[in-house]
């Protein structure tokens, strides 16, 4: 054990002197669920509701930072595979879910209170494509996560073919 903790000091120790932190994907958080900020562009992943309508069920949507009240948090759940948690103020937790198991393009992404290991709509892969941006995959599905154009506010993130565009482009920010 004493190993292993001074493996971990001599690579921070490392890191501080030549200004690189080390290399991390939110599955390889070092323990448990961690805090964090996905964000697209300048904004966050938040909490909303149909940009028309206005009504229905609450839906991931793009919002400022600054007002973007639930907090994500990121659980790594085994292997390569993380579960993405709301931590709603009012709400309480629930986790992403890609609309109950839906694999249609445009398929909104939305908070359930009810998350399970086995529910795989819910459990979703982060795949490095730059300096601290991720592509967020579902794992029931070959579709991204990605935002409705244009990137504004009130944005929905939705399920779409992979591209590759910035709209599929997350980082991941720790708080």
């Amino acid at each position: 054990m004493a190993g292993v903790a001074a493996v971990a000091l001599v690579a921070v120790l490392v890191a501080v002197l030549t200004g690189e932190g080390p290399v991390t994907t939110p599955s390889s958080a070092p323990t448990g669920k961690y805090a964090a900020r996905l964000k697209a562009g300048d904004l966050c992943v938040t909490e909303g509701r149909d940009r028309e309508t206005h009504d229905g069920p609450p839906i991931a949507v793009q919002g400022a930072c600054s007002d973007a009240p639930p907090r994500t948090l990121i659980e790594p759940i085994g292997g390569e595979n993380d579960r993405i948690w709301w931590d709603h103020p009012v709400n309480g937790p629930g986790c992403l879910s890609a609309m109950g198991g839906s694999v249609h393009e445009g398929a909104r992404l939305e908070p359930w209170d009810k998350c399970r290991d086995d529910m795989t709509f819910q459990q979703f892969r982060f795949e490095r494509v730059g300096q601290d941006r991720y592509r967020l995959r579902p794992l029931h599905t070959d579709l991204c996560v990605g935002v409705q154009e244009p990137l504004a506010p009130g944005a929905e993130v939705v399920l779409e073919k992979c591209t590759g565009g910035a709209d599929q482009e997350f980082a991941v920010e720790r708080l």
